[in-house]
């Protein structure tokens, strides 16, 4: 019996392997589509996390300059910049807020080159002891923007400060 299937000539068609070879083609190109697809939704998701744990970065390194001070005065505010100037217990100041479209702390940008504040972003005093913090963030890469207020209440020193 195993002789004579080896030693026959039938086989598989032509129309067979044609037919055979476009249902797995049509296949591969639904499985191909559907990994595409979730690449691009794995990287448009993984761009908004990176803008959002920027924006947070940004806000809560304010939020803890701002917080622990003693003594909180607006130092600029135009249209493309809200700086403040923060002096802590121990008598350190620091300038902080959003100049050129960049968060700065002294001047210095502390965050990523890929993202850029909007007009909107600022700081501003609310009350005597309260700063408000607007941020308007967005990813020059994707083209996503993420907004994040917070106002902040700080410690002012009591007497000649």
């Amino acid at each position: 019996m195993c002789r004579r299937l080896l030693s026959s000539q039938k086989g598989i068609s032509l129309v067979e392997v044609i037919t055979t070879l476009a249902i797995v083609g049509i296949f591969s190109l639904l499985i191909l589509n559907f990994m595409i697809n979730g690449m691009a939704n794995y990287n448009r998701v993984n761009d908004k996390i990176l803008l959002q744990d920027e924006a947070n970065f940004v806000m809560q390194t304010f939020v803890d300059r701002i917080y622990d001070a003693t003594r909180v005065e607006m130092v600029e505010k135009t249209a493309d910049s809200s700086l403040i100037k923060v002096r802590n217990f121990e008598g350190r100041e620091a300038v902080l807020g959003i100049k050129n479209n960049q968060a700065v702390i002294n001047g210095q940008p502390i965050h990523a080159d890929r993202f850029v504040f909007l007009n909107g972003s600022g700081l501003e005093m609310t009350g005597e002891k309260s700063v408000a913090i607007t941020l308007i963030i967005e990813d020059k890469i994707s083209g996503q923007n993420v907004k994040l207020e917070n106002s902040v209440s700080y410690l002012k020193a009591s007497g000649g400060d």
